[in-house]
């Protein structure tokens, strides 16, 4: 049984929950700024109150969820933010599906809840918004689809 607090948000109607004290805010959703010859995976940048984030893209976002690691912040756009829960009783998935890079998958009342790594997501973003996707031969893997 997971004993730390939890927030629950959607994304395209699949249910996720990430650790509550790796959210530093939550607030409404703004369309997100386009970067030019930036990563598929980077939505482009939000302004929040002044401050610009970079955010990850949903099919229908009315969220962000602001996560930080020293100086750098990322918006995470969500589908909608459902509730905090103190606990979750959640069971290992009956089949052997496999977890996905930074979700972990259970079931909590017969739905699968995919729990997210906040870590694992900060260090995709940091990958993303770096020279470490460069690929042999100096081309980053963003570019191979122009």
């Amino acid at each position: 049984m997971e004993t730390t607090p939890w927030l629950r948000f959607e994304v395209s109607e699949q249910a996720y929950a990430i650790p509550l004290a790796s959210v530093v805010e939550v607030t409404g959703a703004a369309r997100p700024h386009l970067i030019p010859r930036s990563p598929l995976e980077i939505g482009g940048v939000l302004n929040v109150r002044g401050e610009l984030l970079t955010g990850s893209k949903s099919k229908r976002h009315r969220h962000v969820l602001v996560l930080e690691r020293g100086e750098l912040r990322i918006g995470v756009l969500v589908g909608n933010v459902r509730r905090i829960e103190r606990e979750l009783a959640a069971e290992p998935p009956s089949d052997d599906a496999a977890d996905v890079e930074l979700v972990r998958w259970v079931i909590q009342d017969d739905t699968a809840l995919g729990l997210v790594d906040p870590e694992g997501l900060i260090e995709r973003a940091t990958m993303l918004l770096t020279d470490q996707r460069k690929q042999p031969g100096g081309q980053e893997t963003w570019q191979t689809g122009f």
